[in-house]
């Protein structure tokens, strides 16, 4: 078998059974094996022989992407996919096909930096608002009340 036979094996076992972004990560994933194998000084027939039945791998890919997602026997592409540069980290909705890779850099934009700033300051704002609150509520009540009750002790001390 050569390499162009398994990957078609490959690719029409899987087709329809898993989304068409999974089939062209297998894919891809195979053919570099493939590549890698043949660079390193090793034969077609000993990597084909090593790999085994396209449609054996097939199933174990299919049996492994079901697990806790739904049927995609659909003959459509049901997929998403948005990439940004340099991308690290993703999120995959498999139970629907999405799939969005997000991009950290390490640098926060300009206007998530406002933002934070602005609600910083908002913040700080309510707190010395309550703490105003809390000092005149003591000042205008609880000074007096102490003084009272002060007031109380030495009176009836004598």
């Amino acid at each position: 078998m050569t390499k162009e036979e398994f990957i078609k094996d490959l690719r029409e076992s899987l087709y329809t059974e898993i989304p068409s972004i999974e089939i062209e990560n297998n894919v891809r994933y195979y053919s570099e094996y493939i590549d890698n194998q043949l660079r390193s000084g090793r034969t077609i027939d000993q990597v084909m022989g090593e790999l085994g039945d396209p449609r054996l791998i097939a199933r174990t890919i299919i049996e492994t992407s079901k697990l806790g997602k739904t049927n995609y026997n659909n003959t459509y592409d049901n997929s998403y996919q948005e990439e940004y540069p340099n991308g690290s980290d993703s999120y995959n909705d498999n139970e629907h096909g999405y799939s969005k890779t997000y991009n950290f850099n390490g640098k926060i934009p300009l206007r998530y930096r406002i933002l934070g700033i602005a609600i910083l300051a908002l913040i700080i704002m309510v707190i010395i608002f309550v703490g105003s609150l809390a000092i005149q509520l003591f000042v205008s009540v609880g000074i007096p009340i102490l003084l009272m009750y002060l007031l109380v002790r030495i009176i009836s001390r004598r």
